[in-house]
């Protein structure tokens, strides 16, 4: 067959195609600088800018990273480190420092270490509860019609207030009881003391 007509020069060709699929034979395929592979009319581009390597999908759908293996996974320090972890058909996991601080559970997450709510509150629905102790000795919820602090356990329920203890409205516009520190315990009614321990 003849050549002749055939560009081969691809450098100076500003527009190759294939024929077929583009086959490395075991070397590698090479970006200079800031060049980007591209996909689906430039729906998605791999490249480095510079400073960072980065995965772009700037078309109108979803970037989805998909594996028939059992789990994909951020890894970190050379990839001896997980940062995220996600397993099939089982947990989530977050990592810091390579340690895992939680993961997901079949009926909730786990969390390992402290949880530190900041500038937020945490909110739960109805007859949720906040359950303590091994045995869920001490429960705190609301029913719906009702709050209620539960101890189930073995044992005594202790309050203890570094300084007084005040039981009053969700305003604090009016007092119930009042436990003075080192002195008297005052009854109220209707926000004026009627009673008290000497």
């Amino acid at each position: 067959p003849s050549f002749e007509t055939v560009n081969t020069d691809l450098v100076s060709d500003t527009s190759p195609q294939l024929g077929g699929d583009l086959q490395s034979n075991g070397n590698d395929i090479v970006f200079a600088g800031t060049d980007k592979a591209k996909f689906g009319t430039d729906k998605l581009a791999i490249y480095h800018d510079g400073n960072h390597s980065l995965i772009e999908e700037t078309g109108t759908g979803n970037l989805f990273l998909k594996t028939t293996g059992s789990e994909i996974a951020f890894l970190g320090d050379g990839g001896s480190d997980y940062m995220v972890r996600g397993i099939q058909n089982a947990a989530v996991e977050l990592y810091f420092n390579a340690n895992k601080k939680l993961e997901t559970l079949l009926n909730g997450v786990r969390i390992t270490g402290t949880l530190d709510v900041n500038g937020g509150g945490i909110t739960l629905e109805d007859t949720a509860h906040i359950e303590l102790g091994n045995n869920a000795d001490l429960k705190i919820y609301h029913s719906g019609s009702g709050s209620y602090i539960v101890d189930s356990g073995t044992g005594d329920l202790h309050i203890r207030a570094s300084d007084d203890l005040k039981f009053e409205t969700a305003d604090g516009s009016e007092t119930y009881i009042l436990c003075n520190q080192n002195s008297s315990i005052d009854l109220y009614y209707d926000n004026n003391k009627v009673f008290n321990t000497i």
